[in-house]
C-alpha cells in the first residue's frame, strides 16, 4: 500500500514496522523493516 504525506516537521524520525494478515487464511502473513526517516529543512 502507498499513499502521499506531507511533512510539517523536520528531523531524524523512527518508522516501526506494518504487519498484514489475511482475514480468511491467518496462516498468510508478512511484515515490513523498521527504517529511519530524515527529514531536512528547504
Amino acid at each position: 500500500f502507498e499513499y502521499p504525506l506531507f511533512v510539517t516537521h523536520s528531523g531524524t524520525f523512527s518508522v516501526g514496522i506494518a504487519s498484514i494478515q489475511c482475514m480468511y487464511a491467518p496462516e498468510f502473513t508478512s511484515h515490513s523493516e523498521g527504517i529511519s526517516v530524515r527529514v531536512s529543512g528547504q
